[in-house]
């Protein structure tokens, strides 16, 4: 169940040129200590600066371009897995002249679901625990593309335009202006479905986008109509990827998966398991840095991360994340919030509001679909649905600790945002160890080598929450509030 070094070939006339590269490449992994196939994804966003700029050939066709390109790149990558990627676009386009406008929404998305967990299910079964970037990485960002579609083209009919304005008040009107940007009023073709999936500066690690925004930018319609050429922006930001990956050839020197679950890591005190913890997660926040700012420079150098004009250039369009948000953060929320943008806009626009439609009753439902499919969506590995089950129960600590921030006054205010990033980093990073050790062995390893102080520590600031700050502080000031003036009427009618 290779996918990447299988010996089919579905471009021959490709491999005379990728041959000697996969020989050096398996030569520079040797030297980094990278995976081969991290190796690839690394030539591919560093390439990406370039194809970026073809974007901006007035004379080129951008389809062609966009799918000439991304095939060339796929294939680099995944070689047959790419075949896989083929086949749902053509499902998707099949799905949406077949099935009911008024259904298809939730059928597409089923389906694009359904291949994804599929894949993923064979690589827990044939690569359980392997580090290696298949295509069952890409498929993940591929059902995000294709999983909207459908409900896109539905939205087009107004019907659940419709049902949000009914109740308008407890419905974000930025999430309204959203969706009702992203409506389709017709079947996208198959070339633009195949462009759609292809884009080659974001095609492998996200972040993903909606399909309006890209055929706006192909067309170059809309907001897209004069796109600012910010050379020296998308630069700066694409560079910054530079120092990322060199963080990440550092920190994996210093602490590996190996180490981690090691009689060496066990013997050592509190502190040193902390740092070598920390560095260990830090390798993989900053994969994931490096990668999405090269992705974010690139977007903007083609033009496609552009999302209009107010004061000035503005490029949110395509955005994976906020370094400094994370970085900095002083709950576990300002880190999800800053962490893959555009998977959380997916989350929210077409699963939490399709569940909730606006009524707050349906809330609960709606977080449990969104738990439940974000679940399915990273895998089946135990360790991912231990890791957002502590982080469940890490949201809901943190919302409580911060709701009575009024405790802990007595604090000068640096001082308690100092502590709350302090104590934030360390619950992310034991709650981290645990989603990138992935076997179950290497969990019961690192958790007694470690006495279980991330676990112990989430379940002791839970209770503590529960006994000591279950009464809401602001109903508490409003009773307050209110006792404080009946006294004062009574005072004065006496």
């Amino acid at each position: 169940m290779d996918l990447i070094s299988s010996k089919l070939t579905l471009a021959p006339f490709l491999s005379p040129i990728l041959d000697p590269i996969d020989a050096w490449v398996l030569d520079l992994a040797g030297l980094t200590g990278l995976h081969y196939t991290g190796v690839r994804v690394l030539i591919i966003y560093l390439s990406s600066f370039f194809i970026a700029l073809g974007f901006r050939i007035r004379w080129i066709n951008r389809h062609f371009y966009a799918i000439s390109v991304g095939f060339v790149m796929q294939y680099f990558l995944f070689r047959e897995g790419m075949i896989h990627f083929l086949l749902m676009c053509v499902v998707t386009k099949i799905l949406m002249h077949t099935i009911s406008r008024e259904k298809q929404g939730f059928i597409i998305f089923a389906a694009a679901m359904s291949h994804s967990t599929f894949y993923l299910t064979l690589e827990c079964i044939y690569r359980y625990g392997d580090a290696a970037i298949t295509y069952c990485f890409y498929v993940m960002f591929l059902c995000q593309k294709l999983s909207t579609l459908g409900y896109c083209y539905q939205d087009g009919m107004g019907k659940f335009d419709k049902e949000l304005n009914d109740h308008t008040r407890n419905t974000s009107e930025s999430i309204l202006l959203s969706n009702r940007k992203c409506k389709l009023f017709k079947i996208p073709t198959m070339v633009e479905i195949v462009s759609y999936a292809t884009y080659p500066c974001t095609c492998y690690i996200g972040p993903s986008f909606e399909y309006k925004y890209y055929i706006d930018f192909i067309d170059q319609k809309g907001q897209y109509r004069n796109i600012p050429f910010d050379f020296w922006k998308g630069f700066t930001k694409y560079i910054k990827g530079i120092p990322c990956f060199v963080i990440l050839l550092v920190s994996g020197s210093i602490a590996s998966k190996d180490l981690l679950v090691s009689d060496e890591f066990a013997e050592m005190n509190f502190l040193k398991q902390l740092f070598y913890s920390y560095i260990f997660v830090m390798n993989f926040k900053y994969s994931a840095f490096a990668c999405w700012f090269f992705a974010d420079g690139t977007s903007i150098l083609s033009g496609l991360g552009f999302s209009g004009r107010k004061e000035k250039n503005e490029y949110n369009s395509v955005k994976a994340f906020s370094w400094a948000n994370i970085e900095l953060a002083t709950s576990p929320r300002q880190i999800i919030n800053n962490w893959n943008f555009q998977v959380s806009n997916w989350l929210r626009n077409y699963i939490y509001i399709r569940f909730e439609r606006g009524d707050p009753k349906r809330k609960g439902k709606a977080t449990l679909a969104v738990f439940l499919i974000s679940a399915l969506w990273h895998g089946f590995l135990p360790c991912y649905y231990i890791f957002f089950f502590c982080l469940d129960l890490l949201l809901s600590t943190s919302r409580k600790i911060h709701k009575h921030g009024d405790m802990f006054g007595f604090m000068p205010k640096i001082l308690r945002k100092v502590l709350a990033t302090v104590l934030t980093h360390f619950m992310i990073t034991q709650l981290g160890c645990l989603y990138l050790l992935r076997t179950g062995d290497n969990i019961i390893k690192y958790c007694r080598s470690t006495n279980c102080i991330g676990l112990i520590s989430l379940a002791v600031a839970y209770l503590f929450t529960k006994v000591f700050m279950s009464k809401d502080p602001k109903k508490k000031i409003g009773k307050e509030e209110n006792e404080t003036k009946e006294k004062e009427n009574k005072e004065k009618k006496e």
